[in-house]
């Protein structure tokens, strides 16, 4: 729904469940069980980690009417695209999923070209238990050599390890040793992207030996060479 208004040139819009949806929403949901695996897909995302106050044009308006209509649902994802970055937060237990698309910052940079998060072109696959609990899993679109990590440098020449798929929940280490996780804000969107962890000046240039701990369970380790490049915003 835009909102023209030359007071705010960069975010002169906002996004809304209409009555109509969220009204659908309900009667599609009323009689599906609460233990029932629920997935929810939109383009634009419910909620990001934005911060943009009164003009806060990339998340729902409504967000909180909509997510009312799925908090009892014991196993439920949330999955959008529209910002062609990836992030994944959570609204309580609700996961709220936002995955970089598979035509990548293709407007600035052209097809399958990195976003400004420096998480690549990909997609997300989906794993849904006989138990109902789901799970998934961000894949770059690039070959295996892409691996989950990589490292990124910001504009203020800070480098952090990048796991393009974390979170506020996910636990890095570098040698057995947990790092600190810190969010970093793209120049685009202002979205507060939470996959980042501060890597020790005095290890660039070095071996790294990562360990991830994802919050669903699932862990890996990973190795980093000595000449790995990192990635810088452009």
């Amino acid at each position: 729904h835009q909102q023209p208004d030359p007071a705010t040139p960069l975010v002169n819009w906002f996004e809304i469940i209409d009555d109509s949806q969220v009204d659908w929403m309900q009667e599609q949901l009323a009689g599906v069980a609460r233990d029932e695996p629920l997935l929810v897909v939109t383009h634009c995302p419910w909620k990001t980690a934005v911060d943009l106050g009164k003009f806060d044009g990339y998340d729902l308006c409504n967000a909180g009417k909509a997510l009312a209509l799925i908090r009892d649902f014991k196993h439920v994802k949330v999955l959008s695209g529209h910002l062609h970055e990836t992030a994944r937060i959570y609204d309580g237990d609700i996961e709220m999923i936002m995955t970089n698309a598979v035509c990548g910052w293709w407007w600035e940079n052209g097809i399958m070209s990195t976003s400004t998060d420096g998480s690549p072109p990909g997609y997300r696959l989906i794993e849904i238990a006989g138990t109902g609990e789901i799970t998934t899993i961000f894949k770059p679109l690039f070959d295996e050599g892409f691996g989950e990590v990589g490292l990124f440098t910001t504009v203020a020449n800070q480098t952090c390890l990048n796991v393009y798929d974390g979170s506020a929940r996910t636990k890095v280490f570098l040698d057995g040793e947990r790092l600190s996780q810190i969010k970093l804000t793209d120049r685009i969107h202002g979205v507060r992207i939470d996959h980042f962890w501060l890597l020790p000046e005095e290890r660039l240039g070095t071996e790294l030996r990562i360990t991830i701990e994802y919050e669903n369970g699932r862990a890996l380790t990973a190795t980093l060479p000595a000449d790995h490049q990192p990635w810088k915003p452009y």
